[in-house]
């Protein structure tokens, strides 16, 4: 076949994809302010994208292209930077022009495309001709999976730089002399984990495995050593050029203290409940036909949980054809065709085997001792969702029908040259497809059928109007504190996607680099007389208010009072609905880091905790009096329980002094041990505790002070424990700084 022949299919099969993504998007593009991107994540994916484009477009800021961290501007630039891959950077550059959410869209058609021509290229690399090739290509995006991923972690739905490094990996087992398409294979494994760092990961692994096994039969052992070392250094070399922090970050912190090499641990059982429980759980069917077998599989399931992720299934109906076509083709064609058949399919049943073995739960009672989610545990420590591999078995099981199929179709047209034949047979040989397709997808099966589409919230148009005045640092009240889901504060992110300021509200807090942040939140959500200049200082030029904030996407009632700044003379009404307010805080051009620093990076030198700040067990029971305190009346219930407990803030270093104050004191029993107080660091364990009678506290005038010496930034939790009955009038707990330095 001419290279210009094969250049028009491929031309014409990324068109028909084209042709096809349009369709499906059509909704999302026709309707402004809708995207296929969905509340939580996918809203968060925009924000990204319009950070990045922003920096990237900035004056030298070129270089990021090839950089792992990221500085947003997001929490007034003090926010955690995160990994962020050259292509996604690219992806987003070259729809840079587009509105956020069409650009979110575009970027949906793009991998529907890269995904299917890349499944194409695989396809017609093994050997299917050109239209089975598009068949297998077409079920493989018409997985359900892919209808998901896109609604929110669109990274996911990015297949094809596992499926190019695939193709990579048989070429270069192919041909293990050359050196050229190791040192390739290598690269494009590196290149993979830009798209997704599972499928890397995945792509990685399974190359390992298969390269070694393949052609160390060959050649030798020691000559596959050398390939393999030629390939690892390419991969490393890679891997070191797109992410170069988190390939040498961890070094260079050792060496550098300054460094600050952020990691993330989780924990074992995320590991073990986003691992496959049972295999068989992917071949459940949509059919009735098939009743009896997903009522056997739910008799074999030996674990209860995710069932991989739930959309990996595949259902029964590919199995199914690919049981009846080869007993088909060892009926009619023989032996030695069914053998020739077998050896073709080989090298994707072992692949699929490897994505179940990445997959499997470590208790699996057959395969849990070869699984690698042990191994993940171990040396990934943020990739904790190995079924996600499954979606990519399902890409070899795919093939696998393709080539039976295929392989049934050339030997049925040369036994029967009738051009009618050659006509009908395709058209006949598409129902398989059409029927696993139907199988493996819950809601629809038809290619051209619409993506699912959500409308933007309403806040993204009313802040559009911040485009019209001087760039400024922007703060949106109410201020989310750092305990809240981070999806909570995705719609800070989400509207500065269309406005274009900085924040100085944080997307994804981290407190222990910012203790004085949860009174910086208080403080901004209930001014006084003080707020004002401390904002004005800082440099925040600008501040939304929400009168409603319940009503954004993960909204939540927020204690707030928004009255202050409707009143404040230092601030101009630059536009006002129902949705919300929008201020210009007068006299303030420029955004200071610093003294917004002063306020977030360091516990403030006093403060307090009244009872709404706390938590307490049967709060339903309790009471609040005119003055505002609240009255425990202990029962017999709440007897060696702890009926206040928090509030879980963060203290900086230091020497303090912690006062519990108490309207009220009376117990039963005035000389017995009636009450317990504790001061419990979540780093250091328990800092103070006594334990008082109703004597003891009424001879101090119903307070208590503890001065308490902290080593580290730590989460300090307040505890008030009833040794008998009666009644206790809590007032506050209040605090000083004695010193920060010790």
């Amino acid at each position: 076949m001419s290279n210009r022949y094969y250049y028009s299919q491929l031309l014409i099969v990324l068109l028909f994809f084209l042709a096809i993504g349009l369709i499906r998007s059509q909704n999302a593009f026709e309707n402004e302010y809708s995207s296929l991107a969905f509340s939580g994540d996918g809203q968060g994916t925009i924000a990204s994208f319009a950070d990045y484009n922003k920096g990237l477009s900035a004056e030298g800021g070129w270089w990021k292209l090839f950089g792992d961290r990221w500085y947003p501007g997001h929490g007034g630039g003090y926010s955690e930077p995160g990994p962020v891959s050259f292509f996604w950077k690219i992806t987003g550059l070259l729809f840079s022009q587009l509105e956020p959410d069409d650009l979110y869209d575009a970027c949906v058609v793009l991998l529907y495309i890269l995904n299917g021509v890349a499944a194409y290229l695989l396809a017609r690399y093994i050997r299917l001709n050109p239209y089975f090739s598009l068949l297998s290509a077409a079920f493989i995006v018409s997985l359900e999976n892919f209808d998901v991923r896109i609604t929110g972690h669109l990274t996911l739905a990015a297949y094809f730089g596992f499926l190019i490094a695939i193709i990579f990996l048989f070429e270069a087992t192919r041909n293990p002399n050359s050196l050229k398409k190791t040192i390739l294979l290598g690269f494009l494994i590196g290149f993979a984990f830009t798209t997704n760092e599972y499928y890397g990961l995945f792509a990685l692994e399974i190359s390992v495995i298969y390269y070694f096994i393949v052609v160390w039969k060959k050649t030798n052992f020691f000559y596959t050593l050398k390939n393999g070392i030629i390939c690892s250094l390419s991969f490393l070399i890679t891997l070191a050029i797109f992410y170069p922090f988190t390939f040498l970050g961890p070094l260079i912190s050792k060496f550098d203290k300054t460094v600050s090499y952020p990691t993330r641990i989780l924990p074992k059982s995320d590991y073990l409940h986003y691992s496959l429980h049972n295999p068989l759980e992917l071949f459940t069917s949509n059919f009735d036909i098939f009743t009896s077998i997903n009522q056997w599989i739910e008799k074999t399931n030996h674990f209860t949980g995710n069932g991989g992720e739930f959309t990996y299934r595949i259902g029964f109906s590919i199995v199914a054809f690919i049981i009846f076509f080869l007993i088909l083709i060892r009926i009619v064609y023989g032996k030695f065709l069914f053998k020739k058949l077998v050896h073709k399919m080989t090298p994707f049943l072992f692949l699929y085997l490897l994505t179940i073995i990445i997959s499997i739960h470590p208790e699996h009672p057959f395969l849990g001792q070869i699984s690698f989610v042990n191994l993940h545990m171990e040396y990934s420590s943020i990739l904790r969702v190995n079924s996600r591999a499954m979606v990519l078995g399902n890409v070899f099981l795919i093939l696998i029908l393709g080539i039976i199929i295929n392989e049934f179709s050339r030997n049925f047209l040369y036994t029967h040259s009738n051009r009618i034949f050659k006509f009908i047979v395709p058209l006949v040989l598409f129902v398989p497809y059409f029927v696993s397709i139907a199988d493996a997808r819950n809601l629809n099966f038809r290619l051209w059928d619409s993506w699912a589409v959500q409308p933007m919230p309403e806040s993204v148009k009313f802040v559009k109007i911040l485009n019209e005045f001087p760039k400024g640092m922007t703060m949106v009240i109410p201020y989310h504190q750092d305990n809240v889901p981070s999806e909570t504060n995705y719609i800070y992110a989400l509207n500065k996607a269309y406005h274009g300021n900085d924040i100085a509200n944080f997307v994804s807090a981290n407190t222990y680099k910012h203790p004085g942040l949860r009174w910086w939140s208080r403080e901004v959500n209930h001014p006084n007389e003080n707020t004002i200049d401390k904002i004005k200082q800082s440099g925040i030029k600008y501040i939304i208010v929400w009168n409603h904030p319940e009503n954004l996407p993960f909204g939540r009632n927020v204690n707030y009072d928004s009255n202050f700044y409707k009143n404040s003379s230092e601030l101009n009404i630059i536009i006002s609905a129902d949705i919300g307010i929008i201020y210009e805080v007068i006299g303030v051009e420029t955004y200071d880091k610093k003294a917004f620093g002063k306020y977030i990076n360091k516990t403030p030198q006093h403060g307090k905790y009244s009872h709404q700040m706390m938590y307490f067990n049967d709060p339903e029971r309790r009471t609040v009096q005119s003055n505002n305190y609240i009255n425990l009346n202990l029962s017999e219930n709440d007897v060696n329980r702890y009926v206040m407990y928090g509030p879980y803030d963060v203290f900086d270093k230091g020497k303090y002094r912690f006062n519990f104050q108490f309207g009220n004191i009376s117990f039963i029993k005035m000389n017995k041990p009636c009450l317990k107080l504790e001061i419990i660091s979540h780093q250091d364990g328990m800092l103070a505790e006594n334990i008082y009678s109703h004597n003891d506290l009424k001879n101090i005038s119903s307070q208590t002070s503890f001065d308490i010496k902290l080593n580290s930034v730590s989460t300090i939790e307040f505890r008030l424990m009833p040794l008998c009955t009666g009644e206790v009038v809590f007032s506050q707990i209040d605090f000083e700084q004695i010193s920060a330095n010790y």
